[in-house]
């Protein structure tokens, strides 16, 4: 065994809570580090689009008095995105990266592989989600989407995995890799369907 197994089978380093509080400290960090810092231009977009989409404007427009960049999602995006962006920009931000932060822990927490396998992967994306979350990228969404889509195929919920597959290339192109789930689903033609 090396020194890196060895150290995440300790008992805390190993223990789900201990894990799931890393993972929320983290978010709860970056949430504090936005009202102090300022939003990210991210969730600005973010929530422009969805005000956007409630007028009927224009999703891919500049909006320079709003914010710094282009809206680069689907449409769909600016649906989901709507609880957060209903809020005041504080709490909205705050609730969507914590968001971010549950629902890929609870996608890797939900994959089909040994426990001392899952501690490792839950430590290997702790520094790339940070910096994600700082800037409110989307990248936690669309690991969790195509994550998600593996464990539909392995679980034989073939529907779930193209919804997902779906939802995430409506999103943002990037998921789409979820086909390749296919190869491993037991029941093609309903994957395919």
């Amino acid at each position: 065994m090396n020194k890196i197994t060895v150290f995440f089978q300790k008992p805390l380093f190993s223990n789900k809570r201990f894990i799931f509080a890393v993972w929320m400290l983290i978010a709860l960090y970056v949430a504090v580090w936005h009202i102090f810092h300022g939003y990210s231009n991210n969730f600005l977009v973010f929530k422009g689009a969805f005000d956007h989409l409630v007028n009927q404007m224009n999703l891919y427009a500049e909006y320079p008095a709003e914010y710094r960049d282009n809206f680069y999602y689907g449409p769909i995006f600016s649906v989901l995105i709507a609880p957060f962006a209903l809020l005041p920009s504080a709490i909205g931000n705050a609730l969507w990266v914590f968001s971010l932060v549950f629902v890929l822990f609870y996608a890797i927490y939900r994959l089909p592989v040994a426990w001392h396998y899952r501690v490792i992967i839950f430590y290997i994306p702790l520094h790339d989600l940070f910096t994600s979350l700082l800037s409110v990228q989307t990248g936690s969404l669309v690991t969790t989407l195509i994550i998600g889509s593996y464990i539909a195929v392995k679980e034989g919920k073939d529907f779930w995995a193209t919804c997902f597959i779906a939802l995430g290339f409506f999103i943002k192109l990037y998921p789409v890799i979820g086909l390749v789930f296919f190869l491993f689903s037991k029941n093609k033609w309903k994957f395919i369907a």
